[in-house]
C-alpha cells in the first residue's frame, strides 16, 4: 500500500514538474484571437534585405521590423511562379497537390475545379473578419485566391496598395486576417518607383541600351547570356526580331537593371514604415502577429537570365519575418518552407491543425532548433516560357524537381529533353541549350549555384536522389501522364 502512495506522489511530482516546464518554455505563443497580417511581396530575392546581408540600403524599415521579430534566414518558397508557390503558402499543400500550376490562363480568369481550403476561409470560419489587399494581378486573374475573404480588393496594376481610413475602422473593431500582396517590386522594374529613389541607385552617367527602356517583360526576355535579342509583339506572343541584330550587353547594363529593381524595393520599404506606423497608433501592435515573407525571388544574371524562371537559390530563398507580441527578437537558421506558414498561424492562434496540410509548424522551432526539422525540402518547377516559344498547343505534363538540405541541392530535369528542344532561350538566340539531367550545388559554399557538382560528389547526389525518388512514390505525383491541362497563352505576361 505504501509503495503504491509513494508511486502516486512521485507521478504527481512529476506531472506538476512538467506541466511547469513547458509552461516555462512554451508560454507565450499562444495568441488566441489575435489578428493577423501575412505580407506578401511578390519578386524579393532574400539577398537583396539589409537583414539578409545586402550592402546596399535598400530596406532599413523592414530591418527595424526584423529587430523585433523572429528572423528566418533559410525560408524557401515552394516554386518559383507567383500564383504557384503564394497557393502554396496559403494552403500548405505542393503545387501538384493544389493543382494551380499554370503561369498565365488564356482568357484571364482561371478557377479550379475543386479547389482546396486555404487560409483565408479556416480562419473565416472562426470568426475573423478576412480582408484581402493585392496589387499583384495574379491574384486577380486565379480567382481561387479571392475564396473566403469578406472584403478583398484585387488590382492588376504592380503600384503600391492603399491603406484607408475605412480599412483601418475595419481593423481596429474586428478581428481581422489581412493579406497584403505587393506587387510593386516584380518588373516592369521602377515603373512607379519616384525618380528620386531611383536616382539614388543608378549610375546617372549609363547612357547604355536600357537608358530610356521600360524594363518590363518584353525587354527582360530579351536578354540571355548577356545578349539583348530584340523582340516584337505579335498578338499575345512574343517573336524574335531577326530584322535586327543581337547586341552585346556589359556590366553596366545588368547594374542598370538590377538598379531598377532595388529602386522597386526601397519604393516598397518605404511604404511599409508608413504602414507599420499605422497599425501602431492605431494601437494594433499588441494583439496582431506581422507575417513578412515574398512570393518567390528574382533571377538577376546569374545563370544567364533575368527574372524568374527556375527553381535556383535567387529565385526560391526569400524572407520570412515573423512579428509575435509575445516573442522576443530571435535569429533562426533552421531551413523553412511555404507550407509551413498555414500549420504556424493555426498553432498561433489555437486552432485545431488542418488536417490535410503538409508543413510543419514553426513554433517547436523558435523554441528549440532541430537539424531533422524539415531536413530535407521538396520544390517542383513547372514550365514557363518553353511551353510556349513556339508550340501554342497544351500545357504538357513537363515539370522538375528539387530537393535541399542546409547544405546541398539537387536538381532533377525529368523534362530536360523537351526543355532543351522548346527553350525560349534557344528560341531567341539560335542556339541549343544544353540542359542536365541532375544538379547538384553545394549552396553554403556557393549559394549562386555556379558549379555543378553532381560528377564530383555522386555520393551526396545519391543520398539525395534517394530521398527525392522516396518523397516523388509516396506522393502518388502523376503529372508525369497529365496530357488534358487547359491551353494557356503566356504573353504578354503581366
Amino acid at each position: 500500500m505504501g509503495m503504491k502512495i509513494i508511486v502516486f506522489l512521485l507521478f504527481v511530482i512529476f506531472s506538476i514538474i512538467l506541466i511547469f516546464y513547458f509552461q516555462q518554455i512554451n508560454p507565450n505563443y499562444v495568441c488566441k484571437d489575435c489578428n493577423v497580417i501575412l505580407i506578401s511581396i511578390d519578386s524579393l530575392r532574400a539577398d537583396h534585405v539589409g537583414v539578409y546581408g545586402y550592402e546596399k540600403n535598400t530596406t532599413p524599415n523592414i530591418d527595424r521590423f526584423a529587430s523585433e521579430s523572429i528572423l528566418f534566414k533559410n525560408y524557401i518558397t515552394q516554386s518559383y511562379l507567383t500564383p504557384v508557390s503564394e497557393f502554396s503558402l496559403h494552403t500548405s499543400l505542393y503545387p501538384h497537390q493544389h493543382g494551380l500550376i499554370i503561369p498565365w490562363p488564356s482568357d484571364n480568369e482561371y478557377k479550379l475545379t475543386n479547389p482546396p481550403v486555404t487560409i483565408a476561409e479556416i480562419l473565416k470560419s472562426y470568426n475573423y473578419t478576412t480582408i484581402a489587399i493585392s496589387t499583384s494581378p495574379e491574384f486577380k486573374v486565379f480567382r481561387d485566391f479571392g475564396n473566403g475573404y469578406h472584403i478583398s480588393n484585387f488590382s492588376y496594376v504592380r503600384d503600391l496598395p492603399v491603406i484607408d481610413e475605412q480599412l483601418i475602422s475595419v481593423m481596429k473593431n474586428k478581428k481581422f486576417f489581412l493579406w497584403l500582396a505587393i506587387g510593386t517590386v516584380h518588373a516592369p522594374y521602377g515603373k512607379y518607383v519616384p525618380e528620386e529613389i531611383q536616382n539614388k541607385y543608378e549610375n546617372l552617367q549609363y547612357r547604355g541600351l536600357f537608358k530610356n527602356k521600360v524594363i518590363n517583360l518584353v525587354e527582360i526576355n530579351s536578354i540571355y547570356n548577356y545578349t539583348y535579342y530584340p523582340l516584337y509583339e505579335r498578338g499575345e506572343w512574343l517573336e524574335r526580331n531577326v530584322s535586327e541584330n543581337p547586341v552585346q550587353l556589359n556590366q553596366d547594363d545588368i547594374d542598370f537593371i538590377v538598379a531598377k529593381y532595388d529602386a522597386g524595393i526601397e519604393h516598397m520599404d518605404n511604404f511599409l514604415g508608413n504602414f507599420f506606423n499605422i497599425l501602431k497608433s492605431a494601437g494594433l501592435e499588441k494583439n496582431t502577429i506581422i507575417i513578412f515573407t515574398s512570393s518567390h525571388g528574382e533571377e538577376l544574371g546569374e545563370h544567364k537570365y533575368i527574372m524568374h524562371y527556375d527553381i535556383h537559390e535567387s529565385e526560391i530563398h526569400v524572407p520570412l519575418i515573423i512579428k509575435h507580441p509575445g516573442l522576443e527578437h530571435k535569429i533562426i537558421y533552421t531551413q523553412t518552407q511555404s507550407i509551413d506558414i498555414l500549420p504556424t498561424i493555426l498553432d498561433f492562434l489555437k486552432i485545431p491543425q488542418y488536417e490535410k496540410a503538409e508543413g510543419n509548424s514553426l513554433v517547436p522551432l523558435i523554441y528549440n532548433e532541430d537539424p531533422q526539422f524539415n531536413k530535407y525540402i521538396f520544390i517542383e518547377r513547372s514550365p514557363l516560357w518553353e511551353e510556349f516559344a513556339k508550340t501554342n498547343t497544351t500545357f504538357l505534363p513537363h515539370i522538375d524537381f528539387g530537393v535541399r538540405t542546409s547544405e546541398w541541392k539537387l536538381i532533377y530535369r525529368t523534362s530536360r529533353d523537351f526543355e532543351m528542344n522548346n527553350s525560349w532561350w534557344g528560341y531567341i538566340s539560335g542556339q541549343k541549350i544544353f540542359v542536365p539531367e541532375f544538379e547538384l550545388y553545394n549552396i553554403k559554399q556557393d549559394p549562386k549555384e555556379q558549379k555543378n557538382l553532381y560528377f564530383d560528389r555522386i555520393d551526396v547526389a545519391d543520398r539525395l536522389k534517394t530521398n527525392l525518388f522516396e518523397w516523388i512514390k509516396e506522393k502518388g505525383i502523376a503529372i508525369f501522364n497529365r496530357t488534358d491541362i487547359e491551353v494557356v497563352k503566356i504573353f504578354p505576361y503581366p
